[in-house]
């Protein structure tokens, strides 16, 4: 993905949300799997509701900066998605793994190039 500063910038802001919003993902992702009986069917649910509602900010993060990475997101949540309505919990955690590595590349790339042109310090 290239990127000018403007682009970076808004990468940054999402790549940064995104990853904030996978690590809850994962979190709700390993409980809804740990509750059993009455309970399990409304924790699937408010996971599928965050699923959906963090696809919905990577479809807009393509839209604001295009490019393949964001969509390539997209796709392993989607994968997730899947995995996670079939009860696969080893696959939903290895999907949500790819999503934050590839938006950790992204936002390395983004952090990079606003450290370059001075508008990052210690980061």
């Amino acid at each position: 993905m290239r990127l000018d500063v403007e682009d970076a910038i808004i990468a940054y802001n999402y790549c940064e949300r995104i990853k904030s919003e996978l690590l809850i993902l994962l979190n709700l992702v390993e409980e809804a799997f740990n509750i059993e009986g009455a309970a399990a069917e409304g924790a699937k649910r408010i996971v599928l509701s965050f699923l959906n509602a963090l696809m919905g900010e990577v479809r807009i993060a393509v839209a604001a900066v295009g490019g393949e990475r964001f969509s390539e997101v997209e796709a392993y949540l989607m994968k997730c998605l899947e995995s996670f309505k079939l009860g696969r919990g080893e696959d939903v955690r290895e999907h949500i793994g790819e999503s934050v590595s590839v938006v950790a590349t992204v936002c390395q790339q983004a952090t990079d190039l606003l450290k370059s042109a001075g508008l990052l310090k210690g980061c």
